[in-house]
């Protein structure tokens, strides 16, 4: 299952915690879209950590740059 490797490489190091904070909400998205699955399972078991932190380490921040 997705979310245990995603779990185990967070414990071994590989992924940063929010990535794993960021990873889990996206996966319990109600319904979760498909293409959105298959495209992180197949991150994830290709075990390409270093992309998915670079992708999920932080939430993006939009503002109105004081308007």
């Amino acid at each position: 299952m997705i979310q245990e490797k995603i779990k185990l490489a967070s414990e071994n190091g590989d992924l940063l915690s929010s990535t794993q904070k960021n990873l889990f909400e996206i996966l319990e998205l109600n319904p979760c879209p498909e293409w959105i699955l298959d495209s992180l399972s197949e991150l994830v078991e290709e075990e390409r950590w270093e992309e998915l932190n670079d992708r999920f380490h932080s939430s993006l921040a939009f503002g109105t740059c004081g308007m």
